[in-house]
């Protein structure tokens, strides 16, 4: 076995050996100790198969079955990267949930927290380095599953609720998606004359894209569209979001908003570039940008006028999944570029500020921001990194995503009436947004602390929150800044692949 099989063995494989560690190492110090363990060398492997990738192009491994190319090496990295910090940050947020009694089972679940986790890491990573589309769909529905149990964590009437109303609607989008996929099958099979040997590998199909039907693709990519747009948080599809992020784990909430919705992202991005070398470019772009546009306008009423701390943040990634819709509908060199830069700066936004989010929680015992106010009085670090991590998801300079929604406009100003049209509309709706999140954001860093408020723990954070918050403050201002070589190699070998139908 060559060591860049072995590398990607490994990755695929630890997070699954951490979970069964997990499940019966002694005591809550061991079970952390192999989860910081296990997340670290995931993330460093993660980054070495990106930087492999960038440098001696993609990578096959088992035969075919995975299939790492620029696209996947960009989303294991995200997912390594948040991964890594979503696990540290967990530390002390359970560790308070324990002593105070909020953990369900205590130490047993303790155990079955640090075990999802590394299951839900597991899921994702196999999302987006498996070739055969069927596979995708697999791997998708397996991060429902997983997800689920963890938004249902803590066994209240509320977390339960959330968690079956998000798995009911998954479920349902993800059957929308197997008929989508099922779809691409046909049109494959039609398209090579009824030939029994129909490869759904992503790489074949996309080099025989134009020998499918495209009236079978349109219809197929629109129920990928609707199926894979309600694990992705799409309006009118968004309504399990709020519930689930708001329920969950707030290390959960993190990776729920930073990495899972992208990798549904991801599978119908796949589905898109095969529909355009199939039905033509305007088909899946005008639905996308429709969808996109959809999301972020709905968005905004919840955002002005949301009072839940962690709900607020959800309908931000609502936001800013349209955000990244438009820009893969919009395409070209520029839209894509836009769409993953966007995708790895609202990883690390919406991770920190998740974060912190629930470190002020604890601290004040309530979601409600009309009880946390004067975050930077009573914990300064959560309270500032909140603050900032406002301005980052708002597109404030230097921040990754002002780069990104920079260069979408652009974009869609070269493009047609339909993309300028689009852009307009979005920028109107971004101002709004602007307005109200940087409202919300001083009114709990800045406001009065209430009378009767009771902070719990001392105002210094722990250096876990520090560690896990850390990479991600750095990510958000490097990329508003530069970004980095292996970085823009895959960026760039991905707009090609996506745009050029290359492998």
């Amino acid at each position: 076995m060559s060591p860049e099989h072995a590398a990607i063995l490994m990755l695929l494989t630890l997070p699954v050996l951490a979970a069964l560690l997990q499940l019966v190492v002694p005591g809550r110090e061991a079970i952390e100790r192999v989860a910081l363990v296990c997340a670290a060398a995931t993330l460093v492997l993660g980054l070495a198969i990106a930087v492999l990738v960038a440098r001696d192009g993609s990578q096959e491994a088992f035969r075919g079955i995975i299939h790492l190319d620029a696209l996947s090496a960009l989303m294991i990295a995200t997912i390594s990267v948040l991964g890594f910090c979503g696990v540290t940050a967990s530390v002390p947020y359970i560790r308070h949930d324990l002593e105070i009694g909020h953990v369900p089972g205590g130490m047993r679940g303790v155990r079955f927290y640090y075990a999802g986790l590394s299951v839900f890491i597991w899921s994702m990573l196999v999302t987006v380095s498996v070739d055969n589309l069927g596979l995708l769909w697999v791997g998708l529905e397996a991060t429902t599953i997983v997800s689920a149990l963890l938004v249902g964590f803590y066994r209240t009437r509320a977390a339960l609720e959330a968690a079956w109303k998000y798995l009911m609607l998954c479920t349902v989008g993800i059957v929308c998606a197997l008929f989508g996929v099922l779809l691409t099958y046909y049109a494959a099979r039609q398209g090579s004359g009824g030939h029994d040997s129909i490869s759904m590998d992503w790489t074949r199909m996309i080099a025989d894209a134009e020998t499918l039907d495209s009236g079978i693709m349109r219809l197929a990519f629109v129920f990928v569209l609707v199926g894979f747009g309600a694990k992705a948080g799409f309006a009118p599809l968004h309504t399990w979001l709020a519930d689930a992020h708001s329920q969950a784990p707030s290390p959960i909430s993190g990776m729920l908003s930073g990495v899972l919705l992208a990798c549904a992202l991801y599978a119908i991005v796949r589905y898109q570039a095969l529909t355009d070398r199939a039905a033509g470019n305007e088909f899946a772009s005008h639905f996308l940008i429709g969808f996109g546009v959809l999301s972020i306008l709905v968005s905004v009423p919840f955002i002005l006028l949301q009072r839940d701390l962690k709900r607020l943040f959800a309908y931000s990634s609502v936001e800013h999944v349209g955000l990244m819709a438009v820009a893969f509908g919009i395409g070209g060199p520029l839209g894509v570029t836009a769409g993953l830069l966007h995708l790895m700066g609202h990883a690390a936004a919406k991770g920190m500020v998740f974060f912190v989010s629930g470190d002020l929680v604890q601290r004040y015992g309530s979601r409600r921001m009309s009880v946390i106010r004067g975050a930077v009085s009573v914990a300064p670090l959560s309270g500032w990194l909140l603050v900032a991590g406002v301005l980052a998801l708002t597109g404030a300079p230097p921040a990754a995503i002002f780069i990104s929604e920079m260069t979408m406009f652009s974009a869609g100003f070269q493009q047609g009436w339909t993309e300028m049209a689009a852009v307009s509309i979005v920028i109107a709706a971004l101002a709004i947004i602007f307005a109200g999140l940087l409202m919300q954001a001083m009114r709990v860093g800045f406001g009065p602390e209430p009378p009767a408020l009771v902070a719990h723990g001392n105002h210094r954070a722990s250096p876990y929150l520090v560690l896990a918050v850390a990479p991600l403050v750095a990510i958000i201002l490097l990329f508003g800044i530069y970004v980095p070589g292996e970085v823009r190699t895959l960026i760039d070998a991905a707009q090609i692949s996506l745009t050029a139908g290359g492998g």
